[in-house]
C-alpha cells in the first residue's frame, strides 16, 4: 500500500511539473542557404527570404538550424537592412551567429529534423543545384515523411535528385522563381548556370506560377514551394501547420499588405485598392508599389492593355508619393497610350518639385 501511495505521488509530480506539451520535443527545421555568396557576392542567398521564415520559425516554437554547402561563413545578397524583419535579424545574435557558422550540410543526419527550408537568391543555382550531400539529405527526409520546403530559387534545390531511374519530383506541383520574372527582375539573368523553371519541367515537375512577383503557394503532399520573395511568410507558415502547429497571430510586414494590395487589384477591386490606401497608406510600401507598376510598364511592349494596367498601378500610390524618374517613365507611358494631357500634367508636377530635371524638361518640350 505505501509503495503504491508513493507510486501516485510520484506520477502526481510529473504531471504537475512535466506537463503534456513539455514532454514533446520541439519540432526541427533545417533553414539551407547558398555558400557562393562567398565567392561571388551577386550570387549569394536572399536575406529577405532567411529573415522572415527565420523569425515565423522562431515565434513557432520550431528548433532552428542553419546549413549551407560548405558551413561557416555565408554572404547574403545586397538588401534592405531597414526593412522590419532585416532589422530583427540582425539584432539577433543568435541568428547572426547562426549564418556565421552555417553547418556543412554533409554531417548533418535527416533524422534530427521534421522540416527543411531552402532559402531562395541566385546563390542556390551555383551550388545547391545537383548538391550530392543536399540531394542525399533531402531524399531521405522525404522518406521520413518530413516537410520538404523552398522559396524561390531555393526550388532548384529539388529539381536534380533522382529515386531510382526516376526524378523525385516527376508529377509533384511545384513553383519558384519564374523565368519572366527572372528576365524581368534578374539583371544578371544571362549569366546563370540554369534557369529554375526550366529544370523544374524539364525534371518531370508539375510547374505552377502566378503573375510576377504576386504572392504564390503550391502545396503538394509534404511539399511546400513559392513562387518569389513576396511568397517567403506564406510557406514559413504552412511548414508551421504541416508540423501540427497553429502559427501564431502576427501583423504583417508593410511589403506583404502592399504585394496583397497589388494582387487584389490586378483582379479587378482597383476602386477597393485606392479606398484602402487613402484610408490605411501606412500600412502599405508606396514606393513598392509603384516600383512594381513600373517594372510591368517597362515589360508591356506594344500591349496597351498590359501597359495600361501597369500605369493603374502606379497610379494608386502618386497621390502620396513623388519620384522624379518614376512621374518622367509614368509621362512616356502615358503618351505611349495616346493621353497626352495627362503626360503633360505629370511632366509639369515634376517640374514643379524639381525645375531642374532636365529629361522631364525635354520631354515636355516635345508633346507641347
Amino acid at each position: 500500500m505505501k509503495n503504491a501511495i508513493k507510486l501516485f505521488f510520484i506520477i502526481s509530480l510529473f504531471a504537475i511539473f512535466c506537463p503534456a506539451h513539455a514532454q514533446d520535443k520541439a519540432k526541427s527545421v533545417l533553414m539551407v542557404v547558398s555558400s557562393y555568396g562567398e565567392e561571388d557576392p551577386k550570387f549569394s542567398f536572399e536575406m529577405d527570404e532567411f529573415s522572415q521564415a527565420y523569425l515565423i520559425f522562431e515565434a513557432n516554437g520550431l528548433t532552428i538550424s542553419v546549413a549551407s554547402p560548405k558551413g561557416g561563413n555565408v554572404e547574403a545578397g545586397q538588401f534592405n537592412k531597414d526593412k522590419e524583419y532585416n532589422s530583427a535579424l540582425l539584432a539577433h545574435p543568435k541568428a547572426i551567429e547562426q549564418l556565421k557558422n552555417t553547418l556543412k550540410i554533409s554531417d548533418l543526419k535527416a533524422n534530427d529534423f521534421q522540416a527543411i527550408y531552402i532559402v531562395g537568391g541566385k546563390g542556390p543555382l551555383f551550388d545547391l543545384y545537383r548538391e550530392p550531400s543536399l540531394e542525399k539529405l533531402i531524399l531521405e527526409m522525404t522518406k521520413n515523411r518530413s516537410v520538404i520546403s523552398a522559396i524561390c530559387h531555393g526550388s532548384i534545390a529539388l529539381a536534380g535528385i533522382k529515386e531510382g531511374k526516376d526524378y523525385l519530383i516527376k508529377g509533384i506541383k511545384l513553383t519558384g522563381f519564374s523565368e519572366q520574372e527572372d528576365i524581368m527582375f534578374g539583371k544578371s539573368s544571362n549569366k546563370l548556370p540554369v534557369l529554375l523553371e526550366s529544370a523544374l519541367k524539364a525534371n518531370e515537375a508539375v510547374y505552377l506560377k502566378a503573375e510576377p512577383m504576386l504572392p504564390f503557394l503550391v502545396v503538394d503532399g509534404r511539399f511546400v514551394t513559392g513562387q518569389n520573395p513576396y511568397s517567403t511568410t506564406l510557406v514559413a507558415e504552412v511548414v508551421v501547420k504541416e508540423l501540427d502547429l497553429d502559427p501564431v497571430t502576427r501583423t504583417p510586414y508593410r511589403d506583404e499588405m502592399s504585394m496583397r494590395l497589388v494582387s487584389k487589384v490586378l483582379k479587378g477591386d482597383l476602386e477597393w485598392g485606392k479606398a484602402e490606401l487613402k484610408k490605411n497608406m501606412d500600412m502599405y510600401d508606396l514606393e513598392l508599389i509603384a516600383v512594381y507598376g513600373y517594372y510591368r510598364a517597362m515589360h508591356a511592349n506594344e500591349d496597351k492593355q498590359s501597359l495600361g494596367t501597369a500605369v493603374s498601378i502606379v497610379e494608386l500610390v502618386t497621390p502620396y508619393y513623388f519620384q522624379e524618374d518614376l512621374y518622367h517613365a509614368l509621362a512616356t507611358h502615358y503618351i505611349k497610350l495616346n493621353n497626352i494631357e495627362r503626360a503633360k500634367e505629370v511632366l509639369n508636377t515634376t517640374l514643379l518639385q524639381v525645375p531642374e530635371h532636365k529629361a522631364s524638361v525635354d520631354l515636355l518640350k516635345q508633346i507641347n
